[in-house]
């Protein structure tokens, strides 16, 4: 009986983890006209949504330019794509 409650809540958890995963958006930011900076919101979720997407949007490496954590804007990490310019 227990096994088959770890195995649910191991499932539960990997769908919950896929769906926020989609939950992040990004922009090109803006208020510059760099080419490869970019500001995503990845809402309440952890920081690591934020990551991943920015992990997406630069292959060759990101640098961090800004983090935000805003009461009603949820989490917000600014980019700037490495290689890019």
């Amino acid at each position: 009986m227990a096994r088959r409650t770890e195995v649910r809540t191991a499932a539960i958890a990997a769908l919950l983890s896929f769906a926020a995963a989609g939950c992040a958006t990004s922009q090109q930011a803006p208020d510059t006209a760099r080419a490869g900076e970019y500001q995503i919101s990845c809402g309440y979720f952890g920081w690591y949504i934020c990551y991943e997407k920015a992990g997406q949007l630069c292959p060759g490496g990101y640098k961090v330019v800004a983090e935000s954590e805003e009461h009603f804007g949820g989490r917000k990490l600014r980019i700037s794509c490495q290689g890019q310019k």
